[in-house]
């Protein structure tokens, strides 16, 4: 899919417009009130982006993965799992995906 000339526009879209858009949300970070799970590899530079990300997010919980660097989901797909089953463990029940497709009765 690289090679398609809309994902290589798309791709540079999202390259030239992801500072200004990152500014215009971390204003708001504050604001989030669901479960937060930040996973770092301690190779990824965390103290620049998730430390003070976590810090920015009530309650949000960093885990920080020793000798891992950014690509976490493929070196470390467990802690990925473990992060999400955790996160979906503390989210109501309205989260979930087939909420919004039950009626009342059913929910």
């Amino acid at each position: 899919m690289w090679s398609r000339p809309g994902q290589a526009e798309a791709t540079v879209w999202d390259s030239r417009n992801l500072d200004e858009a990152l500014r215009s949300y971390s204003v708001r970070y504050h604001e989030i009130t669901g479960p937060v799970i930040i996973v770092v590899g301690d190779h990824d530079r965390p103290d620049r982006e998730s430390i003070p990300l976590a810090k920015k997010i009530p309650g949000a919980e960093l885990v920080l993965l020793p000798r891992t660097g950014h690509l976490v989901p493929h070196v470390r797909p467990q802690a990925v799992i473990t992060a999400i089953d955790a996160v979906a463990t503390r989210t109501p029940a309205a989260w979930e995906p087939n909420h919004a497709l039950k009626t009342p009765a059913e929910r």
